[in-house]
């Protein structure tokens, strides 16, 4: 995966979260279905602040703009078994 020189704004692929959530099992005749409440919140800065591709002026201001960036999920999850 190489950097696009056009997007202003690049954001770290992998992040570390911590995850509270809840859930319950559902066994009917032919399957257990188990559904799955989380929160998950991210522990670290997914912005790319050092960037040596942006040159200009107009991409300094986007990245200029942000101290730092977190990531906060909500996810519903539904599983068969």
């Amino acid at each position: 995966m190489g950097i696009d020189k056009r997007e202003p704004i690049l954001l770290k692929p992998i992040n570390l979260y911590w995850e509270i959530g809840t859930g319950c099992d559902f066994y009917l005749p032919y399957f257990r279905l188990v559904p799955e409440l989380k929160f998950c919140l991210g522990l670290g800065d997914i912005f790319v602040h050092n960037r040596n591709d942006q040159d200009s002026e107009a991409f300094l201001k986007y990245t200029k703009a942000f101290d730092k960036i977190t990531s906060r999920l909500f996810v519903f999850t539904l599983q068969f078994e």
